[in-house]
């Protein structure tokens, strides 16, 4: 597997290890008065406060955005959407259903990019979904209380949403511009997005209930998540979006590792079995990604 293929996964499965680790961080701000559009906020501001010197230092940015301004305006909607249709569904859908549900995302950017970009599945890539999703629906409660259409909608689109913003930038045809660049105009784009839905919904206005250890956590967990998200641009970029879809099931396993080291959630057979396959898909998909590409 090339070089640049294999730090490309390594940044892939970074962001989905600081993407699994958002729920413990979220509720460690919320839990000092924080809202979820300062949290969002918070997190695309320092994306795009992140990589502002070396987006510069590669170029005119206004040539930059001028050349690419219809993915750089869509590509920043739908990637905004997902954390704010996800924070929702928390409240309408028990929380395995929403992770299961969510984790469809997958299997969507895999057809997508079959049946829309005629990309090849190989037998590798198959298996590796297929144990990667049975392991999710292996580790949540499918049991758990709650249930509402509305809550099953918002989670339908959160992964229709988040498999839009995967192919989106694997294939969109920038031009002009860096990798680097990108991150910062998405970083941009979704700071927007977060801004209006704090406005609407008035959840920006609530900031004097913060406490100060709340605006520092704030601030942390902003510049962490930032970190995870321009890994996973950068590492997108490389290994294209079946492999990222694929990988990104990190986050799951992450977060039930969270869960049991820190807050005495208990780890039955079933769950660790789950976290086992899924374990075994992100372990396998670099050797047979390497098997391929040594036959072409």
């Amino acid at each position: 597997m090339k070089r640049q293929k294999m730090m490309g996964l390594a940044m892939v499965l970074f962001a989905g290890v600081v993407f699994g680790s958002m729920a413990g961080l979220k509720a460690i701000c919320t839990g000092q008065g924080a809202s979820n559009a300062l949290l969002l906020t918070s997190r695309f501001f320092f994306l795009a406060l992140l990589v502002l010197p070396r987006a510069l230092k590669d170029g005119n940015l206004r040539q930059a955005f001028r050349n690419n301004w219809r993915p750089l305006v869509l590509l920043p909607v739908v990637e905004g959407l997902t954390p704010l249709l996800l924070y929702n569904a928390y409240d309408h859908l028990a929380s395995g259903l929403v992770m299961t549900v969510h984790y469809l995302y997958p299997i969507i950017v895999t057809v997508w990019c079959v049946v829309a970009f005629r990309e090849k599945l190989s037998f590798g890539k198959l298996l590796c979904l297929i144990l990667s999703l049975v392991g999710i629906v292996m580790t949540v409660d499918l049991k758990s209380s709650g249930f509402t259409v509305f809550g099953l909608v918002l989670t339908l689109l959160s992964a229709v949403t988040y498999a839009a913003y995967i192919v989106g930038l694997a294939k969109a045809k920038f031009r002009g511009i860096t990798n680097t660049q990108i991150a910062f105009f998405l970083g941009v784009g979704c700071f927007c997005v977060a801004t209006v839905y704090g406005f609407v919904g008035c959840d920006l206005f609530k900031v004097a209930q913060v406490t100060p250890l709340g605006w520092l956590s704030v601030a942390v967990a902003g510049a962490i998540i930032a970190c995870g998200a321009l890994c996973f641009i950068l590492g997108e970029r490389s290994v294209g979006a079946q492999v990222a879809s694929i990988a990104s099931t990190m986050e799951p396993l992450v977060s039930i590792a969270i869960g049991v080291l820190f807050l005495s959630e208990v780890l039955t057979w079933r769950i660790a079995l789950g976290c086992l396959l899924i374990l075994t898909a992100v372990v396998l998909l670099p050797v047979f990604t390497a098997k391929e590409e040594k036959k072409a």
